[in-house]
């Protein structure tokens, strides 16, 4: 069996392969030592599927594609801008009256939103540990911590059930760590791309 990380013909330590799954892992091992991100698989010359199955006796090739960690970083601050305008929606579309006026959170709404909160603070992990920061924020790390809070606080009080206080939670975040990512995602993208710079000019 031949593997390929982009389009480069590899050789994995560990040659014998009782299913696909052990072979995926032995890759990932390779590629988390390159700081580097599986995106795609090809099995065969075909794209891999979403519970696919595959006879390891028919395995001729595999085929990898990666991202870099700092490729996922900048493609997901450049998609940000976009995520947000969407949470916005969902925000000021959160409760609803009834009858007697009174309101009624929608739950589904509100889970979208608490896991739309953690992807968002992964990303701002993701910018801590691969970038110096200093360009926009000096208090990038203070930032990030009283968001790790505001969050903390929301799922708390959504696991509670308490929704008045958690919309009163949220209206902070949306205001506050929100708003403010949503301003300066330009700059953000720009110092990105200028350590980059950096970086390769160093390389």
């Amino acid at each position: 069996m031949d593997i390929y990380i982009d389009n480069k013909k590899v050789t994995i330590r560990k040659k014998n392969f009782s299913n696909l799954g052990v072979a995926i892992f032995e890759i990932n091992k390779k590629l988390l030592k390159e700081n580097k991100i599986l995106n795609q698989i090809y099995v065969n010359g075909e794209i891999l599927k979403d519970h696919s199955i595959v006879n390891i006796e028919d395995l001729k090739t595999i085929e990898i594609i990666t991202k870099s960690y700092s490729g996922v970083i900048l493609e997901s601050v450049l998609n940000t801008k976009k995520y947000i305008d969407n949470y916005f929606e969902v925000f000021d579309s959160l409760y609803d009256f009834d009858d007697d006026n009174s309101i009624t959170f929608d739950e589904i709404d509100l889970l979208e939103i608490t896991l739309f909160l953690n992807w968002f603070y992964n990303l701002l992990l993701l910018i801590k540990e691969n970038y110096i920061f200093k360009f926009i924020r000096d208090d990038y790390e203070e930032y990030m911590e009283n968001f790790r809070l505001s969050l903390q606080s929301v799922e708390i009080l959504y696991k509670k059930g308490q929704f008045d206080e958690m919309f009163t939670e949220l209206e902070t975040i949306t205001n506050y760590f929100l708003m403010d990512f949503y301003n300066n995602v330009d700059d953000y993208i720009d110092d990105i791309l200028q350590e980059e710079n950096k970086k390769s000019l160093l390389n």
